[in-house]
């Protein structure tokens, strides 16, 4: 018995090192029977390690604007803690402007992903800074330049951020500047999808970044974009959580099988 017991202890022990020990069998059935695998992009089918590749700027300041636009800790010459877009931006800022204090702030309204966007009131002046997805900006001839390069960073499969300034509360932000930001493919990801897709299981890639950019990733991943009896687009950009969540809940209730694989942030 003695052998016998530690003989499938290890066993167990070496299962478990590969992920495959389940304490209910249903599980197993019910991912057996998935015909369907929504995917978030950032920090599953990319590393979510972003870093700043391409910027156009028209305010000399723009890298202190940006860097006041951001809702993380430690802006000084401590570790700074947020999430990936603010913190390469600080990050960024730091390098470019290694001299630079950070821009005091009065108030802030932090990033939503209903608002697409996070503004902050400089505390000298009173300005208004925001920071957020180009379409959360009004589009204008003397800032066309600007949504050009977001539209090019976006093809080319970059995160696009764009920071406007307003001159108090309640003015339009004007646009002036937007940063182009990689975020590296994973580079198991795209044999996963080409499995997923050898067994007959339909890869949806869901994704709160611009149609272009979403795009983008899936030609780098090879991600199947023809329509299946079982779903009419397997690419869904601009993608809020909850919209993420009610994809996922029409599909129960169309009684197909399906799986959600993230990062638990959404």
């Amino acid at each position: 018995p003695v052998v016998a017991t530690v003989t499938l202890a290890l066993a167990v022990r070496r299962l478990a090192a590969r992920g495959l020990v389940v304490k209910r069998m249903t599980a197993v059935e019910g991912v057996g029977s998935v015909r369907v695998v929504c995917f978030d992009k950032t920090g599953t089918l990319t590393e979510n390690r972003l870093s700043v590749v391409d910027y156009l700027a028209r305010d000399e300041q723009f890298w202190g604007l940006a860097a006041a636009c951001t809702d993380v800790v430690g802006v000084g010459n401590q570790e700074v803690i947020g999430n990936a877009v603010d913190c390469c931006i600080v990050g960024h800022w730091r390098r470019q402007c290694p001299d630079q204090s950070p821009l005091p702030v009065r108030s802030a309204s932090v990033f939503s992903s209903d608002r697409r966007s996070m503004t902050v009131e400089l505390a000298e002046d009173g300005r208004v800074v925001m920071k957020g997805a180009p379409d959360v900006f009004t589009r204008s001839a003397a800032s066309e330049d600007l949504f050009a390069a977001a539209d090019d960073f976006a093809r080319r499969g970059l995160r696009v951020i764009m920071v406007g300034v307003a001159p108090g509360a309640g003015a339009i932000p004007e646009p002036v500047g937007v940063i182009g930001m990689a975020d590296p493919v994973r580079p198991e990801a795209r044999a996963v999808v080409h499995r997923l897709c050898q067994l007959g299981i339909n890869p949806v890639m869901l994704t709160g970044d611009g149609e272009q950019t979403a795009d983008s990733i899936a030609r780098q991943l090879d991600w199947p974009t023809s329509p299946s009896p079982l779903v009419d687009r397997t690419v869904l950009s601009r993608q809020s959580p909850s919209a993420k969540l009610a994809f996922v809940e029409d599909l129960q209730r169309r009684g197909i099988p399906v799986a959600m694989v993230g990062d638990g942030v959404n």
